[in-house]
């Protein structure tokens, strides 16, 4: 698509080419130069999260120019734009690296002149060529909303996703009623929460991988949530995985410590009904190894597509992580984990088509193409495609779930010829 501008031809296509090459390659020197001020970082946290940012940079960037949708890959390039603003306010760039020269294509500018050159030539060159949708179009009602009639409730399970403010967030799942009294109840979560304060001191004081405390420190936070009983009985089987992968390495308090917690959480979790519905289920499942990596990696793949975008809460992909794992890690072998991943991915996908047929009902008749602005605004086109690639991804599989399919379809047609 060719714009002109002060009697100038701007090819947008080849312009978003350009532009993304551009700040990936200025983002990668951003966080090298970075990492070469390691040691003067401040403890506050600054330096860590110029480096997070240039990730989330690079991750928003993946998705810009892979399909000819401009508006799909504008969103993205102004979800870069917008890290890199983020970035020019952070105190230890201002004081450390904004002056700092970068070199590119035989240009030399600090690293605060070359960010805003990038943000300024957008500003006030491109931006105002972007086309806008047309005013009307007497359609009647989005096709997105009718995406509403054919999607489930949320289940209960490990996780479950709601909205607030336009935000993507972990939905808290009241527990049901529990076999033991409040009092009891109670009781045993502040021994658990004890036993993994001892467990995370211990992993502190020992060498072992990060990760490993990181992850009990994400669990301890679900019990002191009150999270229901099979996001606190997955979580625990995937730190059983984690923590046998090392097991070779870890000293005998921390093997110690980390058996005893695993063990009361496990007892915990068996006094309530969810959970034993949970292995219920998994006994009836008929999914292959086959099916197994397909669920696993459709998981991995919504967090890492969730991973930065400003319009999902941090603990989302974290989460999911504890859900699927990461790329590498094995499999689980767990039937209860592999149904527990395939309800999260049906949670998350219903949870956001729901959301995207209530925004549909509420643009008026005759609005329809200006339903990606409602759509980004309201949602974030990065988790739409996110939710249509999961559906799409594990619809053949779970072959009594053929509503993801539909609804993706629905979602992406209208999403592709949307301006």
């Amino acid at each position: 698509m060719v714009s002109h501008r002060g009697g100038q031809a701007i090819n947008l296509q080849t312009w978003v080419r350009i532009k993304k090459t551009r700040l990936a390659t200025l983002s990668v020197g951003l966080g090298n130069a970075t990492m070469r001020k390691f040691e003067h970082w401040p403890p506050s946290g600054e330096g860590r999260r110029i480096k997070e940012a240039t990730e989330r940079i690079s991750r928003a960037l993946e998705h810009v120019g892979d399909r000819r949708d401009l508006g799909y890959s504008r969103n993205f390039i102004e979800i870069a734009l917008g890290e890199f603003e983020k970035i020019r306010q952070n105190s230890f760039f201002q004081n450390a690296i904004a002056p700092v020269l970068y070199q590119h294509r035989g240009l030399t500018l600090t690293y605060d002149a070359a960010i805003e050159a990038e943000l300024s030539e957008y500003r006030n060159l491109i931006a105002p060529l972007w086309p806008e949708p047309p005013k009307e179009q007497a359609s009647g009602k989005p096709v997105l909303s009718a995406v509403e009639g054919i999607i489930p409730d949320q289940l209960p399970g490990p996780l479950q996703f709601e909205f607030i403010g336009g935000r993507l967030q972990i939905k808290f799942q009241q527990p049901g009623p529990a076999q033991l009294s409040a009092e009891n109840l109670s009781e045993a979560r502040e021994r658990i929460l004890l036993q993994g304060e001892l467990l995370t001191d211990a992993l502190e004081a020992s060498n072992c991988d990060g990760r490993l405390r990181e992850l009990i420190e994400d669990v301890q936070g679900l019990i002191r949530a009150q999270q229901n009983a099979i996001q606190l009985g997955i979580a625990n089987l995937t730190c059983e995985r984690v923590f046998k992968r090392f097991e070779g390495e870890l000293p005998d308090i921390v093997s110690g410590r980390w058996d005893g917690y695993s063990a009361a959480l496990s007892l915990y979790v068996a006094q309530f009904p969810e959970w034993q519905e949970m292995l219920d289920n998994a006994a009836e499942a008929e999914l292959s190894d086959a099916d197994a990596r397909v669920i696993y990696e459709a998981g991995q793949r919504v967090a890492k597509e969730l991973d930065g975008l400003p319009e999902v809460a941090p603990e989302v992909p974290r989460y999911l992580q504890l859900v699927f794992g990461v790329s590498g890690d094995p499999w689980p072998t767990s039937r209860r984990a592999l149904v527990a991943a395939v309800r999260t991915l049906q949670n998350f996908v219903s949870g956001v088509f729901r959301e995207v047929a209530k925004v549909g009902n509420s643009i008026s008749d005759g609005a329809n193409t200006g339903i990606r602005r409602g759509l980004s605004a309201a949602i974030g086109i990065g988790i739409v495609w996110a939710a249509i690639h999961a559906a799409t991804a594990v619809s053949p599989t779970l072959n009594t779930q053929r509503w993801m399919a539909k609804a993706a379809k629905i979602a992406m047609k209208e999403l592709q010829e949307l301006p």
